[in-house]
């Protein structure tokens, strides 16, 4: 197991962003999980970790045995794999990503993983999958990419950061929002069009849904509000 980082936070938000997740010694210490849960996910089977990722970049449909034509579907941040899971169980002709950094998570979610063959749990930084994509995904999903918002995370969040994902987008690629955040999604909107998007956004209306996620169930427990919205990239193109 590599060592941890000992350095600052800004240390390693520096080191997450210049270099492939597989080539950074290990997570933060704020963010480090305990032995068991690193030791579960290690002995989880189907679990894709960093190197792999790395080395399927651009060839994700072929080297797991999926026609060119089929789509590729990326949730970044899939937590338990609740959402992903479902769009395997429901979309059969497409190859879904799930992708993770937090071994507790990625341990609940590997647990999905025997019920859907077209489904494969990704253990990565979701803000850097240059290193893990190229031009070859045909949707992103964000489902409560920031549940509780706290005004000091506004610039670190996914919905801030669409460009991010937007190389990685096939012609007439898209990403997805879900939030319980009238704020991010509207942030979202206006990011999505300055970057050349065109986006659409409503307020989600649950009856009937079964693409529910965890946190889904939960806000409509408590009974709140949540916000979905689409952004769609006529043409996209990969840095440098």
């Amino acid at each position: 197991m590599p060592a941890s980082i000992t350095g600052t936070g800004a240390d390693c938000a520096l080191a997450r962003h210049a270099v492939p997740y597989s080539a950074v010694p290990g997570p933060c210490p704020k963010t480090r999980e305990e032995n068991a849960y690193i030791r579960l996910v290690q002995e989880c089977r189907g679990i894709v970790f960093p190197l792999d990722a790395e080395r399927l970049r651009g060839e994700w449909r072929q080297r797991l045995g999926f026609p060119a034509e089929a789509p590729l579907w990326v949730e970044v941040g899939c937590g338990c794999g609740f959402f992903a899971h479902h769009l395997a169980m429901t979309h059969a002709h497409a190859l879904v990503l799930g992708v993770e950094l937090r071994y507790k998570r990625l341990h609940q979610a590997a647990r999905r993983l025997p019920a859907a063959a077209n489904l494969r749990i990704v253990r990565y930084d979701g803000l850097r999958l240059a290193h893990a994509l190229g031009r070859e995904v045909d949707a992103f999903f964000l489902i409560y990419p920031d549940p509780w918002p706290r005004p000091r995370d506004r610039d670190r969040r996914l919905y801030s950061q669409l460009d991010r994902f937007i190389p990685h987008l096939r012609g007439g690629g898209s990403i997805h929002l879900r939030t319980d955040s009238e704020r991010v999604c509207a942030a979202f909107v206006r990011a999505a069009e300055l970057l050349g998007g065109q986006a659409t956004a409503h307020r989600l209306d649950r009856t009937g849904r079964a693409d529910l996620s965890a946190f889904d169930c939960l806000f409509a427990h408590l009974g709140a509000a949540a916000w979905e919205a689409t952004a769609s990239f006529a043409a996209a193109r990969l840095p440098g």
